[in-house]
Formats: C-alpha cells, sequence, structure tokens
C-alpha cells in the first residue's frame, strides 16, 4: 500500500512564485511547452509529481530532450524561508545533483524580487564553501510575489 505524502499549506505566496517559476522554466528552457514540467502541488497527478531528489522534493522539474540542458530544477522560497537551515540544505542537495550531471544541470531559484540579492548571497556562500559550479544556478530577478 502506498503511503501519501502529507504536504504543509503552501501560502499565496509561494504558489505564485511556483506559477512563475513554471512560466520562466518553460519559456527560457522548454519553449513553451509545458508537457515536460513536473510540478510538487497540491491537485498535480502522480504522474506529473516531483520525485525526491537527494532527499528533498523541488517545486519544479523539467525534463529537456533537446538542447545542452537536460534537466531544470525549480525552488521557489517565499520572504518568510529563505534563510532557514532547511532552505540552505535543500539547495545544497539541488546544486550536488546538478554537480553530478555535468554540464547538463541547472538550479532555478524564485525568490520574491526584494529579496533576490539574498537569495545569491545564500547560494554563493553554498557554491564557494562546497566548490560547486555558480554556473548551476540561475536566480533571475523577474518575481513579484
Amino acid at each position: 500500500m502506498e503511503l501519501l505524502r502529507t504536504k504543509m499549506p503552501e501560502s499565496l505566496q509561494h504558489a505564485g512564485l511556483v506559477k512563475d517559476l513554471c512560466r520562466y522554466i518553460s519559456d527560457e528552457y522548454l519553449q513553451g511547452d509545458k508537457g515536460s514540467l513536473l510540478r510538487d502541488s497540491l491537485g498535480i497527478s502522480s504522474n506529473d509529481r516531483c520525485h525526491e531528489i537527494n532527499g528533498y522534493i523541488p517545486d519544479v522539474i523539467a525534463r529537456i530532450f533537446k538542447g545542452p540542458i537536460q534537466c531544470v530544477l525549480g525552488e521557489a522560497k517565499t520572504s518568510r524561508d529563505i534563510e532557514t537551515k532547511h532552505t540552505a540544505r535543500q539547495l545544497e542537495s539541488y546544486l550536488d545533483y546538478c554537480s553530478q550531471i555535468t554540464n547538463n544541470a541547472l538550479l532555478v531559484v524564485a525568490v520574491p524580487w526584494a529579496y533576490h540579492r539574498l537569495a545569491r548571497q545564500i547560494i554563493c556562500v553554498i557554491v564557494k564553501r562546497k566548490k560547486f559550479d555558480i554556473s548551476k544556478v540561475v536566480v533571475p530577478a523577474i518575481f513579484k510575489a
């Protein structure tokens, strides 16, 4: 018997960031084709839901069949959770995964615009400490939530 994963209630800010993140990844890496997007959202069927990566479940996974990038992990962070230890461990875990896929994976982090600089600083600390490739991370400064 498969146990259903319980999910914490999603804030409106987080839901908006995930929606914008899906649109950004689709436009930038899938040329608008959302069929290759997996999401970790309520109401999504198990076939379209993200799977665990290194102990955490990203908000979005894009599988790309054409082009130099094969996988894009997307993670949305609100103003309330950008500075938590959980977030640092989660981002480190995703960067580790991206590093294992040589040059074919990216992590896209969506944060409210006012937290863009802070998010980049947090990521830079992780990248420097773990010697990850900073080019594996994209923190677009476009999200309003």
